[in-house]
C-alpha cells in the first residue's frame, strides 16, 4: 500500500433505495479508508468492500458498486462518477481490492 494523502471526488450515489444525483455526494479515499457522503456518511475499510466498476455508458451510468459486509449499511451502495478510472486507481493505491 502507497501511503497517500485523502483523495475528494463529487458525484452522485444510490445508497438502498435513495438516489443522490451529481454533486450531491462526495466520495474521499485515504490509506485504508473510504467514506461516501450522502444522506449520512458510510465508512468502509478495505476487510469490509469489494469494489467493482459497473455501468456501460461513458458519462451517463458509469459507477463503483461497493460489495461490503457492514450489517449495518443498506445495499446497494453505489457511487456514480465521471473520473471513474481515476477513482479506481487511488482505491487501489489505499489498500482496496477492485474487481
Amino acid at each position: 500500500m502507497v501511503l497517500m494523502s485523502t483523495k475528494s471526488f463529487i458525484g452522485g450515489a444510490q445508497v438502498g433505495k435513495m438516489n443522490a444525483t451529481i454533486p450531491f455526494a462526495r466520495l474521499l479515499i485515504s490509506n485504508g479508508k473510504l467514506s461516501l457522503h450522502c444522506f449520512k456518511q458510510w465508512d468502509l475499510t478495505p476487510k469490509q468492500v469489494i469494489c467493482e466498476p459497473i455501468g456501460n455508458i461513458p458519462l451517463l451510468s458509469i459507477g463503483i458498486q461497493f460489495h461490503h459486509t457492514h450489517a449495518d449499511y443498506p445495499w446497494p451502495i453505489i457511487f456514480w462518477c465521471i473520473r471513474w478510472k481515476t477513482i479506481i486507481e487511488n482505491l487501489r493505491k489505499a489498500g482496496f481490492e477492485v474487481q
